[in-house]
């Protein structure tokens, strides 16, 4: 089935036209079409080889002439690379908004289980293995049995025991049933928790159109600073007191509060972030403006004149009042190298006492 690629597929090419300015018309249309064949690959029956008018062409366009041949090819090895792998763009879907290759119309938000899923295993990185002396201080653990009751919101259950001994997996046998994590957008709203040390899967979750109820924690990883609560995500205690109205909450707005919602404008703006920061059209954008940027400083050209410039008395911070081991470094540098006495340092500097 032919996507809406055709119609919308030409603003995706949007971020490299507009920055090269110097490049000839007639070359740069045809880098357009050159760059469009790569594009729309999917879309067309023709097998999307390129000529070498339109290599060329797409050559001029996108890296201009400050490259080595060598240099370019490497680049544009990489880049064609990037442009071939599917975005929503190519994905049919409807009304539900979609994340980089996943259909989501699988998973439309008006027909999603009212509950906030999460499926995984007992870890623990304190306790480490799982007793009947230290098992109700596992988090993992204490969550799916908090979990128990309240089954109309939460469907949250370990799905693995790990480490446990006989005693603790007969209190735990209700495990759930594990399913991919692409499912987990069949509900309402994931719940995320740690693992060994910040959550492995979130720099997964935050790709997929649902919204996320995440464990408050001081485990981060490295790009999670850009998710801030209750703006790209929502979180929930450790002590589990606000977990049932947040649930509540996020259902609710599943499944009545429409596009507009909060549940709606969480995942919207978390999805945004990591379609800009943290996928391969992000990644082929950034790449483009740095080669432009590259260009445009290669070819800028050193004024070494000091017109207009006045030469500032060295003696200008004697009052400054620095710690009296940097006055001396300073001082006797500026006097005449490292070999000048440091009481150079003391006569000319106010020094912190």
């Amino acid at each position: 089935m032919r996507s809406a690629a055709s119609t919308a597929r030409p603003n995706s090419i949007a971020w490299c036209t507009p920055l090269y300015d110097h490049t000839d018309r007639v070359i740069r249309q045809a880098a357009i079409r050159a760059l469009k064949r790569v594009l729309v690959i999917f879309d067309q029956d023709k097998d999307g080889t390129l000529s070498g008018a339109e290599v060329n062409a797409f050559q001029s366009l996108c890296f201009g002439i400050c490259l080595s041949t060598e240099e370019l090819r490497g680049i544009k090895q990489v880049v064609l690379y990037l442009f071939p792998i599917p975005d929503m763009d190519f994905l049919l879907h409807y009304g539900d908004g979609c994340t980089k290759g996943l259909p989501v119309i699988r998973y439309p938000a008006d027909k999603r289980k009212s509950v906030v899923f999460w499926r995984g295993s007992s870890m623990d990185t304190v306790h480490g293995a799982c007793n009947k002396n230290n098992y109700l201080k596992v988090f993992r653990i204490l969550l799916h049995q908090f979990a128990r009751n309240h089954t109309d919101t939460l469907d949250v259950r370990i799905a693995k025991l790990l480490n446990c001994d006989a005693f603790v997996k007969e209190q735990i046998k209700d495990a759930g049933a594990w399913i991919r994590l692409e499912k987990f957008n069949q509900h309402c709203a994931i719940l995320d928790v740690d693992g060994n040390g910040w959550s492995d899967r979130f720099g997964q979750l935050v790709h997929f159109n649902t919204p996320i109820l995440k464990l408050a924690s001081n485990h981060t990883g490295f790009f999670e600073h850009l998710m801030a609560p209750n703006v790209a995500i929502d979180q929930f205690s450790k002590d589990l007191s606000d977990l049932p109205e947040k649930a509540r909450q996020l259902i609710a707005d599943c499944q009545t509060g429409g596009a507009d919602s909060r549940a709606r404008r969480l995942a919207h703006t978390m999805q945004g972030i990591t379609q800009m920061l943290m996928d391969h059209v992000g990644i082929a954008e950034a790449f483009a403006y740095t080669l432009h940027t590259y260009k445009n400083l290669s070819a800028w050209t050193f004024d070494s004149s000091l017109t207009g410039f006045k030469q500032v008395n060295r003696t200008c911070c004697s009052e400054a009042r620095v710690p009296k081991a940097f006055a001396d470094a300073v001082t006797a540098k500026v006097a005449g190298g490292a070999t000048a006495s440091p009481a150079v340092g003391r006569r000319s500097l106010a020094v912190q006492r």
